[in-house]
């Protein structure tokens, strides 16, 4: 402190300091000697030898001195680290974005005969887990099922689509009216079409099907990682059953060269419609779903 220092007097006439350049040799650059008067700047310590009396006053001096910066030191440290931390897992995030397979997409022909809808899941590294389909008896060519020839009605899974009307405004407001139609919207998912529809904001992905005419819209259902929300209803009047059908049964169905190949569901197990299965084996869709088998449209 400045009173213990202001009362040192030169080695000869002190009655409890021998202090002498020799006595405190100096250990940093930043302790330096101005006659008999000790200097000290940075923190640096002298070292004291043995014998030589220091008074309390001067040892709590220097002690608290010394806490204080090793207090600095330690809070500069903390600060270092969880600022180490921020930066790893901003640049995990990023990696995993870059990671993510987008959804394919195309321009959407002006005269385009029908409209889907594919709300998806993702698990927690980005990767598509579970898509929407829907349980509908439909007509099937026998020989798209491995079944014979002719058709006949069957229970497949496909995703939400319908034909356009003229009351819609474009792809995504067909897409969003089919879905409330035969659905009933269960979970309020023609929410998440609905700034598209409108014409808002950046609209969501679309792909455009020739062999169809058909516009299909891709919507993420949720943040990465989300549980797919409850979809099934007890009614049995729906002209659709939506249900989440898990990507790994997905796989299995669409690398069986059978057509008739059944994915188990909430549900039951059903087969895929043909026109479904088809996109689904387009390779842009498939490398969506990380399937690396590729085929052509």
């Amino acid at each position: 402190s400045e009173q213990f220092w202001s009362r040192m007097r030169p080695p000869q006439q002190h009655p409890h300091f021998m202090l002498s350049p020799s006595a405190y040799p100096v250990q940093s650059a930043h302790t330096a000697f101005t006659g008999h008067t000790l200097v000290l700047a940075s923190g640096a310590r002298p070292s004291v030898r043995a014998g030589l009396p220091v008074s309390a006053a001067g040892r709590a001096g220097v002690a608290g001195m010394s806490w204080t910066l090793s207090a600095i030191a330690l809070a500069g440290l903390l600060a270092a680290a969880l600022a180490a931390v921020a930066v790893a897992a901003r640049w995990r995030r990023l990696q995993r974005f870059a990671r993510r397979r987008q959804p394919p997409s195309g321009a959407v022909s002006k005269d385009y005969r029908a409209a889907g809808v594919l709300f998806y899941i993702c698990d927690a590294s980005g990767e598509v887990s579970h898509i929407l389909l829907g349980v509908e008896r439909r007509k099937v060519p026998l020989r798209d099922m491995n079944a014979g020839s002719g058709t006949a009605q069957r229970q497949v899974l496909l995703f939400p689509q319908g034909k356009v009307e003229r009351v819609d405004k474009n792809c995504f407001d067909t897409a969003m009216r089919e879905w409330i139609e035969e659905t009933e919207d269960p979970a309020g998912l023609a929410s998440l079409l609905q700034r598209s529809a409108d014409g808002v904001g950046q609209p969501l992905p679309v792909d455009y099907y020739e062999n169809a005419k058909m516009a299909i819209t891709f919507c993420q259902v949720g943040e990465d990682g989300s549980t797919p929300p409850v979809v099934t209803s007890a009614k049995k009047t729906l002209q659709l059953r939506p249900v989440w059908v898990a990507v790994a049964e997905l796989r299995h169905a669409l690398a069986s060269p059978s057509g008739s190949a059944e994915l188990s569901t909430e549900l039951g197990r059903f087969p895929l419609f043909p026109m479904t299965r088809r996109y689904l084996q387009i390779s842009g869709v498939m490398k969506w779903m990380s399937m690396a088998r590729p085929n052509r449209r």
